[in-house]
């Protein structure tokens, strides 16, 4: 199976991504697990149509405030 990688910067607190990332997944009703390290946590996502690995990672380069 490929692993296909799509990736975005945001604006936005990681805690604030991560809050959205669990409540995007269960209003939708999907079962998933949060593994978190020091530098990225990761979400396992269960699917009908097969796994779904989301990964959320720090920054390196601050993101301006406006």
């Amino acid at each position: 199976m490929s692993e296909k990688t799509i990736e975005w910067n945001l604006g936005f607190a990681r805690d604030e991504v991560l809050a959205g990332l669990e409540k995007l997944l269960t209003t939708a009703g999907y079962a998933y697990t949060r593994v978190a390290t020091d530098g990225e946590v990761r979400f396992q996502v269960t699917l009908a149509q097969g796994p779904l690995g989301v990964t959320a990672r720090l920054s390196l380069s601050p993101v301006p405030c406006w």
